[in-house]
C-alpha cells in the first residue's frame, strides 16, 4: 500500500437474524448493506471483497461459526473482535473471554464518538443488550435481556392458552384487552426497563447519555428521558475502531 493511502476496510456484523456489512475508508461509511443471516455469508463476502478490494477485514458474531466459515476467515487473515486485541478503555467485565463480539465492537464506538462521556450503549436487537462506558476510559460491563420479539414470543410458546400478538404501532402503557396486555408486556415493560436502568446510573454517576443501535432502537428512542440518541451503524463503526487500534 502507497504511503498516505487511506486504508479500506470491510466489516462485517453477523448476527443472528441479519448480516450487515460496511466499507469503510479511514473513518467513512462509503457502504453499508443488510442482509439476511441465513444466506450463505461466503458468496455474499467474496462478492463485497471482488467489488471493493478491501485492505483489511474485521468480524464481531453472535452466531456459531461453522468450519467452512472459520476457514475462510483464515484465508483472508480476518479480525474476529475480541478481548485479546488492543482497546484504548480499560475492560473491566470479569468473564473477558465470553463477552459478545458486537458489545466490545459497540464499546469502541462509543469510545470513539463520545470522549469524556459517561455513556450507555443500548442495542435493540435479538436480546436487548446494556453496556456502560465510564468517561474516564472504563467499560465496567452492562446486561443482556430479552428483545422485544422474543417476549412476545415466549409469552405464547410457554403457555397454554396467550395468543402470538405483533408489535404494536403505538406503545401504550395500560392493556385493555389481552392482545394489548401482551404488547405492553413485551414492548412497553422492555422500555420501562431500560428507563430505570437510566435513572439508576444518573443517579449513580451524575451524568449519562443513551445510545442505541439494533433493529427496534426507534421503538426506546422516542421514550427515554435525557440524552439519548440512535446511531444506526454503531457496531460497523466499533469494527472500523478496532482495526484501527489494531495496525499491522
Amino acid at each position: 500500500m502507497k504511503p498516505g493511502k487511506h486504508r479500506r476496510h470491510m466489516v462485517i456484523d453477523l448476527g443472528n437474524t441479519r448480516l450487515k456489512i460496511g466499507i469503510f475508508e479511514s473513518d467513512v461509511l462509503l457502504h453499508t448493506e443488510v442482509y439476511p443471516a441465513t444466506q450463505n455469508p461466503i458468496e455474499i463476502w467474496e462478492m463485497w471483497i471482488s467489488r471493493w478490494q478491501p485492505d483489511r477485514i474485521a468480524m464481531a458474531s453472535t452466531a456459531v461459526i461453522n468450519p467452512e466459515v472459520r476457514q475462510w476467515m483464515e484465508n483472508y487473515g480476518v479480525v474476529e473482535v475480541g478481548s485479546h486485541l488492543n482497546y484504548p478503555f480499560v475492560i473491566e467485565y470479569k468473564t473477558p473471554l465470553t463477552l459478545g463480539q458486537d458489545r466490545l465492537a459497540a464499546v469502541s464506538a462509543a469510545n470513539a464518538l463520545y470522549k469524556r462521556t459517561n455513556v450507555l450503549i443500548i442495542d435493540c436487537g435479538t436480546c436487548i443488550t446494556y453496556d456502560l462506558l465510564l468517561r474516564e476510559g472504563r467499560y465496567v460491563g452492562g446486561n443482556i435481556a430479552p428483545g422485544i420479539r422474543m417476549r412476545l414470543r415466549s409469552m405464547h410458546e410457554f403457555t397454554a392458552r396467550l395468543p402470538k400478538v405483533d408489535l404494536p404501532d403505538e406503545v401504550q402503557w395500560i392493556g385493555q384487552s389481552t392482545t394489548e396486555a401482551l404488547q405492553n408486556g413485551g414492548v412497553s415493560m422492555a422500555i420501562m426497563e431500560a428507563r430505570g436502568l437510566i435513572f439508576y446510573l444518573l443517579e449513580k454517576y451524575g451524568s449519562l447519555r443513551a445510545v442505541m443501535t439494533g433493529g427496534d432502537a426507534g421503538v426506546f428512542h422516542r421514550h427515554l428521558p435525557g440524552k439519548n440518541e440512535v446511531v444506526e451503524h454503531l457496531v460497523l463503526i466499533g469494527l472500523n475502531e478496532i482495526l484501527k487500534n489494531n495496525e499491522i
